[in-house]
């Protein structure tokens, strides 16, 4: 599995750098920073993340 993780970050590559280089070329970038409710480990009580 380790193999086949690899070979696929190898694969997109490619897409990552495209992706980032165009995210690069503009001079607002617009982030969805809602915060979501999770459970922390062990503790079974929710929180804000």
């Amino acid at each position: 599995m380790r193999e086949w993780l690899g070979a696929c970050g190898v694969q997109l590559h490619s897409l990552v750098d495209a992706l980032k280089q165009e995210m690069l070329n503009h001079s607002v970038l617009h982030a969805d920073e809602t915060p979501v409710t999770t459970l922390k480990p062990g503790n079974k009580k929710p929180h804000r993340a």
